[in-house]
């Protein structure tokens, strides 16, 4: 198996990248997700 070097900036990159296709992806649970995290802080204060 190949072995893969990244440095930090490549590595930052790759996880944005793929955090960004995560949300749109899964859009519609992440907003039903911030939506009840809202709720929640705006219940407790």
């Amino acid at each position: 198996m190949a072995e893969i070097t990244l440095n930090s900036e490549e590595l930052k990159e790759a996880l944005k990248s793929a955090m960004v296709e995560l949300l749109q992806d899964n859009r519609g649970e992440f907003y039903q997700l911030f939506a009840e995290i809202i709720e929640d802080v705006t219940m407790e204060r």
